[in-house]
């Protein structure tokens, strides 16, 4: 009987952690790609559009829990490339290409 209570306890608690990580990692997500937007110049309605784009990008990221790597996330009028390590993004670069 205790090792089934000491089992359903255990998972409990993981579950609350995995959820207070992932929220985290939303969270971080969404402030560094609003620093980003908010670092770069442009009109107001492109501005708010490509903002749109970029949180919905990130929020699909986060919720497939990829591995580590590199990955693009396509706007209106560029590409970004969001590094993610240990299921958190680390940085958003800006693609150029020639």
């Amino acid at each position: 009987m205790f090792s089934l209570i000491k089992g359903l306890l255990f998972k409990s608690l993981k579950h609350k952690a995995g959820r207070k990580v992932a929220d985290a990692v939303v969270e971080k997500c969404v402030e560094q790609g609003m620093e980003y937007m908010r670092g770069r110049g442009g009109s107001a309605p492109q501005k708010s559009s490509e903002l749109d784009g970029l949180i919905v990008g990130l929020n699909n990221l986060t919720a497939r829990r990829l591995p580590d790597g590199q990955y693009p996330i396509r706007l209106e009028h560029q590409t970004l490339i969001v590094t993610i390590e240990n299921h958190g993004i680390v940085s958003i670069t800006e693609l150029h290409t020639d």
